[in-house]
């Protein structure tokens, strides 16, 4: 629940295009409100991330200022545990830990400059059911969707398959379906962790 003084959030009224704009130090965060039942839907962003409350009515988005990576700090000073979906702006470079134990967290989509380690990002996220990552070219990578149990759907765009420690889905349950581009269906059923889950290509996403 957000409140300022004794005042529900809620009970504001932020005029015709329900926005408020709070500042946290010089980083600008972004509150909208959506009054329907509908979640918002995802609008262009060239920012850092944006993530949606759980009861899917609330956005909240930190901008790209002097620094391109999403550190622990910045995530946990909203109500990290309650974000339903999070999208990463292509300018963010690195994550690392930043979204663990995001429990409400069910999808996820990896901007285009996130091409290193992810380094346990997201690990026990374990309502993470599906999640798309766009860089084209992706280097090594360790335990990044460590004990995400619930991951059923990965959707890569990197032609070539990154290596892979043990712990990058250690925990991630063999159903797991991941669509790669065409070209590189062989490439990935041969290669090691990736070979122990269904590989299809992106041909073949459901509609």
């Amino acid at each position: 629940m957000i409140k300022y003084n004794n005042s529900n959030i809620n009970d504001w009224n932020f005029g015709e295009d329900n926005i408020i704009k709070v500042y946290r130090n010089d980083a600008v965060c972004y509150y909208k409100i959506n009054t329907g039942t509908q979640p918002p839907e995802p609008e262009p962003f060239d920012g850092k991330w944006i993530a949606y409350y759980a009861d899917e009515s609330v956005a909240y988005s930190a901008e790209c200022s002097s620094s391109t990576a999403i550190t622990k700090t910045e995530v946990r000073s909203g109500s990290y545990q309650q974000y339903k979906k999070v999208i990463i702006g292509d300018c963010v470079n690195r994550i690392r830990e930043a979204f663990q134990q995001c429990t409400a967290m069910t999808d996820v989509e990896i901007g285009t400059g996130v091409t290193g380690n992810l380094y346990y990002a997201f690990e026990d996220c374990t309502a993470l059911t599906a999640a798309t990552w766009y860089a084209t070219s992706v280097n090594y990578q360790d335990g990044g969707f460590q004990r995400c149990s619930a991951l059923q759907k990965l959707v890569m765009y990197a032609t070539t398959p990154p290596s892979l420690t043990v712990t990058f889905f250690r925990g991630v349950n063999s159903s797991l379906v991941i669509y790669v581009p065409d070209s590189a269906v062989s490439a990935y059923q041969s290669t090691t962790y990736w070979n122990d889950f269904t590989i299809k290509g992106h041909s073949e996403l459901p509609t």
